[in-house]
């Protein structure tokens, strides 16, 4: 049902199988976020075009290429430009992808010592158990370590089963995005 869905709405190109994705603007700079000041190679894009260009991709399984037309008119035709934009497009979507590569790391990291706190915790509250006496402060120190090593076992499972899931899917959103061919088309 899926794949019937989107290839009602996206063409593809018949030599490399990708479907198209096609986004009209009125000039080159409706790429861009026009707040950036930083040179087109480096300039951030614009949060409007990202999303639009992010959510055409979903409706598109990721197995499947895909291609970005930038739909222009013809009076802004300017090779120069067209590669200009390609490049910033590019350097827009591989900072977010080495962005989402360290955040990555960092769950992983992350994961790693929740884990390792958790067992720690969970070994000293144990081994605490058996020498329980009627000592509030003990009994609460004893608690305190049983509630925290579940707390960050929890963490440490959340982060590995969920939310490096969903950063994962962004990588490959981003990735994809990345790797797309981008190609001009010019309208009277």
């Amino acid at each position: 049902m899926q794949v019937e869905y989107f290839k009602k709405y996206y063409s593809s190109d018949g030599r490399t199988g990708a479907y198209r994705i096609e986004i009209s603007l009125d000039t080159y700079t409706d790429v861009f976020n026009e707040w950036d000041p930083a040179p087109f190679k480096k300039r951030d894009i614009e949060p409007d075009f990202e999303e639009y260009i992010k959510n055409c991709s979903a409706d598109i399984p990721l197995e499947y290429k895909i291609q970005l037309f930038l739909c222009l008119p013809e009076k802004q035709y300017d090779t120069q430009k067209e590669d200009i934009i390609k490049e910033g497009i590019k350097t827009y979507f591989q900072s977010k992808i080495e962005m989402i590569r360290k955040n990555l790391q960092a769950m992983n990291k992350n994961t790693l010592v929740y884990g390792l706190t958790s067992i720690v915790f969970l070994i000293l509250a144990v081994s605490l158990q058996n020498f329980s006496t009627d000592n509030v402060v003990l009994n609460l120190v004893l608690q305190g370590l049983f509630i925290g090593g579940w707390v960050f076992l929890w963490e440490a499972l959340n982060i590995f089963v969920f939310l490096k899931r969903d950063t994962k899917y962004q990588y490959e959103v981003y990735e994809r995005l990345f790797l797309a061919d981008i190609k001009f088309k010019y309208k009277n």
